[in-house]
């Protein structure tokens, strides 16, 4: 197990606070971070949990995951990524950015407050893309003025579930952008004879069942 915890880092806005590669089994807990060019990269890692930490002054993405090498991408080497109870605030970019085919992550109960400050308009808070899958994005809360959307699922995304996140101020209108076929804002529900239901809801407020994947 690789272990980052407890730690106070300040000032280092020209390099990762915490870069891994080709790691498994890691815990990045209880850090506070004021002042990083991005907090934490990671690059075909799997089973990893970031919890719990706190951040301040981000120049680009509190965590950004993605896999850069032609040769590695889409082989599975980013899987159970979960992003948890943090707090993030004036992030330059993405808050969270899921930029590669990583399987199985969650992104859940953080708040989020000022991410894309870069630029106004062009990025999301919470994003993933470029093939992430079987994801959930759920419970965050998420406050600012220049992000494009509070949270944004890409259409080369597979089965990434959004429920219950709590955004506002996204310069577009829609605080949820869920692309057809890539995610889509709701929750499971079985039947008494055990089918399986994805609800969602219209824009008339309606909800929708739909058979469950």
């Amino acid at each position: 197990m690789c272990e980052y915890l407890d730690n106070i880092s300040e000032g280092l806005t020209t390099t990762q606070t915490m870069w891994l590669s080709f790691c498994d089994d890691v815990q990045i807990r209880g850090n506070i971070v004021d002042g990083a060019y991005r907090v934490v990269w990671l690059q075909y890692c799997t089973n990893v949990t970031v919890f719990g930490n706190g951040a301040d002054n981000v120049v680009n993405e509190f965590v950004y995951v993605n896999e850069p090498d032609v040769p590695y991408q889409g082989l599975g080497y980013s899987s159970k990524i979960f992003i948890n109870h943090n707090e993030v605030q004036n992030c330059g970019r993405a808050a969270v950015l899921i930029g590669c085919a990583a399987d199985e992550f969650k992104v859940l109960y953080n708040y989020v407050e000022d991410a894309t400050i870069e630029t106004t308009g062009t990025r999301s808070a919470i994003n993933c893309s470029t093939g992430a899958k079987h994801g959930r994005v759920m419970h965050n809360k998420i406050r600012g003025t220049k992000h494009k959307y509070g949270i944004e699922i890409t259409a080369s995304c597979v089965n990434v579930q959004t429920f219950n996140n709590d955004t506002i101020g996204a310069v577009t209108k829609p605080q949820l952008n869920s692309s057809t076929g890539g995610g889509f804002e709701g929750y499971f529900m079985h039947s008494t004879n055990g089918n399986r239901y994805i609800v969602t809801v219209n824009d008339a407020g309606a909800p929708v069942y739909t058979a469950g994947k």
